[in-house]
């Protein structure tokens, strides 16, 4: 019976031991578990109104140089008419990274096509692209879409500014740049896209070498050219002078021609008269 009972609070011993360990390991899991973070997704509603709200362009159209560019002015009002304030707006384009943006801060310009707006709810961006196209932006104002959405135009630039003249060597398979664009209009990179805004133009070495040998030649071809023209200046003027003796000629075979008919119908008066007083036929 004593060796029954020691046997039994050695396994009451034994359980609470087991019991103690694991509570020691689990506890800090649980604690773990109730103490750690919680997101909680909520929908918050806007009330800047995307109807009443404008976006405006001062351009419509401008040069494909990288350079120029149009200034968009966007203005969020709230549904109730009043102007939105320190709202986040975030302006993008059809065409994506081919058109870049910057953002007013004050009078500062800074890369960037998002920003806030100021105490009248104003904020304004410019955009410029080397690719020519026409290019619809797009605005949301704390994360209501804009209704405007004004449409640009980026023409393309005179051919000479982007052109590339080359000549293929002929036997050694190698062309010569002869004319080139400025360095910083060749392969524009945009947005991590490559933009060839350059239009190449070959041509073959034969049509150089005669271009160059017409160059070389001008001045004796301009003092052939020179020559022929005085000849021909000459023999114009020598005809004119013969036309004028030949239309002197003409008066006067004309005008002997009338006095030799006047004379003619006086002699034929004349016998007229002759037969008359003879008493014969008069001549016709």
């Amino acid at each position: 019976m004593v060796i029954r009972n020691m046997i039994y609070s050695y396994k009451y011993l034994l359980a609470t031991c087991i019991f103690l360990i694991c509570g020691l390991f689990l506890i800090p899991q649980v604690q773990a578990v109730q103490t750690g973070s919680v997101v909680v997704t909520a929908t918050v509603f806007s009330n800047v109104s995307g109807s009443l709200s404008t976006v405006t362009t001062n351009l419509s159209e401008i040069p494909s140089d990288g350079i120029s560019s149009i200034m968009v002015t966007v203005k969020v009002i709230f549904v109730d008419g009043s102007l939105a304030s320190n709202k986040d707006v975030v302006i993008s384009s059809n065409r994506g990274n081919l058109d870049v943006f910057s953002v007013y801060h004050g009078d500062n310009l800074v890369v960037g096509n998002q920003g806030q707006t100021d105490v009248n709810g104003d904020i304004r961006f410019a955009v410029r692209s080397l690719a020519p196209g026409q290019s619809t932006l797009s605005v949301q104002a704390d994360s209501i879409n804009l209704a405007n959405r004004p449409t640009v135009t980026f023409t393309p630039l005179p051919l000479l500014s982007n052109l590339l003249l080359s000549v293929k060597v002929p036997f050694v398979d190698k062309k010569v740049v002869i004319l080139e664009p400025d360095s910083n209009k060749k392969n524009i990179t945009l947005g991590g896209k490559l933009v060839n805004t350059q239009t190449e133009l070959q041509i073959s070495f034969m049509s150089l070498l005669f271009l160059f040998v017409i160059l070389l030649s001008s001045p004796f071809l301009f003092v052939w050219l020179l020559i022929i023209y005085r000849r021909l200046k000459r023999l114009i003027l020598q005809g004119e002078k013969y036309r004028e003796k030949e239309d002197d000629f003409l008066s006067q075979i004309y005008n002997l021609e009338q006095k030799i008919a006047a004379d003619q119908q006086l002699e034929l008066t004349k016998d007229n008269q002759i037969f008359e007083a003879m008493g014969k036929p008069k001549k016709n």
